[in-house]
């Protein structure tokens, strides 16, 4: 075990503190700091937990940055934590620190990323232990709980768990935008889970003795990361056959504050356990209930489909559904996000593209300006014009020609960050509607292979939907252009080879329209099996509500959203009570907007009028 004894006294334990101020350098603040201990070292402290802040302040709420990451690492090489704006949670191992987002990616943090809660040690292995069929989280902390108990349950205790996890179930979070939410409050919006099977990783934890209650959460607390670096977030679940576990026994404490004046008047000393043990933990037992907190208990969705969920994950029940059977699939615009805005998404970049965009209006052909103005009619009007889906697709695949699918995806995402023009406080990535991207959530947690099947090019789809719907971008299916080698020219693609001097880019021929048949048809040729849930909200949808709840061999349904809500939305009531009669008459169920969601978009955002 580790020889070194540091020992200050706060509130009868041992700790040093150090202030920081975030706009001055790291080490002057540092150079501030009172260090007493019974020895000291020059180079590395090998001996100490070294904390920035308090997880009483990021719970509630203060989420700007205290520290570098460079500097982090000068007091730990493993660890965890998270970053400003709890961007994601933080694993620090092997003297790297990796970011695992909200949208289940994972990367190495930049240096000058701030880091506003962390704890940190650099890790040296006192004890090891064998750990074997670790069922769940419970069992997991009784093992190692043994060993705290046998060496001293008042030290700090770093653990890292490396194999092959059976389960592992983590989440992550969104970035926050000030005015900062309580972390349970932006969790409640902005948590993201995700289940992997059979994944290599490794866990990393940090024990806190009883006694830190007011300064940081007592017992265990884990992240995890896979071995290649790609997936990880705040560990919630776990089981495993056998694996090793390494711990280092660490006597001392050091931590470091702000002197923001935010930070300064923040009462520290309310009772928050509350708020920390639920965003600690997640009960797996109470995912329905709680995936769908945006929904209000007398929406038929929130009971029908917590029902649905328990039936057919029920292998005692008649109306089980093997997991590879669990197929879902969603439209996108009107139905995980906001079409009118004035109008769709895609109609909004293409009129950007040919009217506005410097680098493209004065070469757009006649042909898309028509487009442009027809659309530009459609804005002002809210009525859709026979023929333009056609039109708009086929202006699309011109005014996109020659692009490579990565420069097309930037143009579509670097448009999604524009600010809405009805809306204040939201830009066009922020326009999900959130209780949709729980259903999303609930649906993955309980095993369900998740489709997006919209109108939209599957391109335009891609880049606006990635990194906020929790699917891989293969489960992204929309309308389709044509797509060819930059040196294939006239040349018919059956007698075209691929060259290593070749990119791919936009072909600028329009294919096909994913609308009503088509989604049917398109599900079948990619998915490959019928649908056991659709959710949509137009006509355009009715094909594929109908293709999944007909002649099913599974239980089935289907959700329709009405968008009825004309304080929160741009709503269209006439529209509204159109799409309830089809549900009436077609056995799908009606979502209301207006009726069944606590929020749309959530806190901030503010529609600017009210549809007429």
């Amino acid at each position: 075990m580790k020889k070194k004894l540091a020992i200050l006294l706060l509130a009868s334990m041992v700790m040093s503190f150090s202030a920081c101020n975030q706009q001055k350098d790291t080490k002057s603040e540092e150079s501030k700091s009172t260090q007493t201990s019974a020895s000291s070292e020059t180079s590395q402290d090998r001996e100490t937990v070294y904390q920035v802040a308090l997880l009483q302040s990021l719970t509630q709420g203060y989420y700007d940055g205290i520290i570098k990451v460079s500097d982090l690492k000068q007091h730990g090489d493993t660890g965890i934590g998270t970053f400003e704006g709890v961007n994601g949670e933080m694993i620090v191992i092997d003297g790297k620190v990796y970011q695992a987002l909200g949208d289940g990616t994972v990367k190495e943090a930049d240096d000058n990323e701030t880091v506003p809660f962390s704890n940190v040690s650099f890790f040296d292995s006192d004890v090891s232990v064998d750990l074997k069929d670790i069922k769940d989280m419970a069992s997991f902390k009784a093992e190692l709980d043994k060993t705290v108990n046998e060496k001293g349950k008042n030290m700090f205790y770093l653990v890292k768990v490396s194999g092959t996890f059976d389960k592992m179930f983590v989440r992550s979070e969104i970035k926050q935008e000030k005015p900062y939410k309580s972390l349970d409050k932006a969790l409640e919006t902005d948590q993201r889970e995700f289940n992997y099977d059979n994944i290599k990783g490794t866990v990393v934890g940090l024990y806190c003795p009883d006694y830190m209650g007011g300064l940081n959460t007592p017992g265990w607390h884990f992240h995890f990361i896979s071995d290649d670096r790609t997936k990880g977030g705040h560990m919630l679940d776990l089981s495993f056959a056998s694996a090793k576990a390494e711990l280092d026994i660490t006597p001392s404490f050091d931590m470091q504050l702000s002197d923001n004046s935010d930070f300064q008047s923040m009462e520290l000393a309310k009772n928050v356990d509350d708020a920390i043990k639920k965003v600690e933990t997640s009960d797996k037992s109470n995912t329905q209930e709680n995936s769908l907190s945006m929904w209000k208990d007398s929406a038929p969705l929130k009971t029908q489909l917590t029902e649905y969920i328990k039936e057919i994950t029920d292998e005692k029940s008649d109306s089980f559904i093997p997991v590879e059977n669990r197929i879902a699939v969603f439209d996108m615009d009107g139905t995980l996000c906001c079409e009118t805005d004035p109008g769709y998404f895609d109609h909004k970049l293409l009129y950007h593209r040919v009217m506005e965009d410097p680098d493209y209006k004065d070469k757009a052909s006649a042909e898309e300006k028509e487009t442009a103005k027809i659309i530009e009619e459609y804005f002002k009007t809210g009525s859709y014009p026979k023929g333009l889906d056609v039109k708009h697709g086929t202006a699309v695949a011109t005014a996109f020609k020659g692009m490579t699918p990565a420069e097309f995806d930037a143009y579509v995402k670097a448009y999604r960050d524009q600010p809405m023009e009805s809306y204040d406080g939201m830009t066009n990535g922020q326009a999900f509607y959130k209780p949709m991207l729980q259903v999303i959530d609930l649906l993955k947690a309980n095993d369900f292979t998740v489709y997006i099947v919209s109108g939209t090019d599957r391109l335009i789809t891609r880049g606006l939907a990635e990194g906020i719907v929790d699917i891989p971008v293969s489960q992204m299916i929309g309308s389709d252009e044509s797509l060819v080698a930059t040196g294939q020219g006239d040349t018919d693609g059956l007698d075209y080879t691929f060259t290593h001097d070749d990119k791919l880019v936009t072909g600028g021929d329009f294919l096909i329209k994913n609308l009503k048949m088509n989604k049917v048809t398109v599900i079948q040729q990619e998915i490959g099996q019928q649908p056991v849930l659709s959710f949509g909200n137009s006509s355009g949808d009715g094909a594929m509500a109908n293709f999944t709840i007909t002649n099913n061999k599974y239980k089935s349904a289907a959700f329709m959203l009405c968008c009825d809500d004309t304080e929160r939305e741009n709503g269209n009531t006439e529209k509204a009570e159109k799409m309830r009669k089809s549900c009436e008459e077609n056995g799908w169920t009606a979502v209301s907007m207006k009726n069944d969601w606590t929020t749309i978009y959530g806190d901030g955002v503010t529609y600017k009028g009210k549809a007429e």
